[in-house]
């Protein structure tokens, strides 16, 4: 037996009692499996620590950070905007197809004589064409970058 006599508690069980009417009435009105229900309620110190640790990382997450953030996404989307491009995915589908063969054969080294009897080729001719379009372009970008 307790000494203590039932008014000390009972506004504690009356609260404790309304609660948990409450929550019966809610769960018998759903599908809910109250054992669920009561799994999640043990686990609310995990849940309460969720939502501290989002909360630091938040306070963390200052305003320069979030500019830079902000930059890099602004940039990564610029450069995919323009791998997609038509003319850049043909080029480079183009480019990499012609590593592929040039990678599964053995060429042999080439000296001057070789270079200049390749350019009667009308593929070495085009190639080469578009490796110097390709440069003066990339040295175009580099010049107005530096400016």
């Amino acid at each position: 037996m307790s000494d203590e006599s039932p008014t000390e508690n009972s506004e504690a069980d009356t609260t404790a009692t309304g609660d948990g009417a409450a929550l019966e009435a809610v769960l018998a009105d759903s599908d809910v499996d109250p054992e669920a229900v009561a799994r999640l309620l043990e686990r609310t110190d995990d849940v309460h620590a969720v939502l501290d640790l989002v909360a630091v990382a938040t306070a963390a997450l200052d305003d320069e950070s979030i500019r830079t953030l902000s930059e890099t996404g602004a940039t990564l989307g610029g450069l995919a905007n323009r791998a997609t491009d038509d003319g850049a995915v043909r080029v480079l589908d183009s480019g990499l197809v012609a590593l592929g063969e040039a990678g599964a054969s053995d060429p042999e080294p080439a000296g001057l004589l070789d270079t200049l009897r390749a350019l009667r080729d009308p593929d070495v001719r085009k190639g080469l064409g578009t490796l110097l379009a390709m440069a003066k372009a990339f040295g175009r970008e580099l010049r107005e970058r530096q400016d």
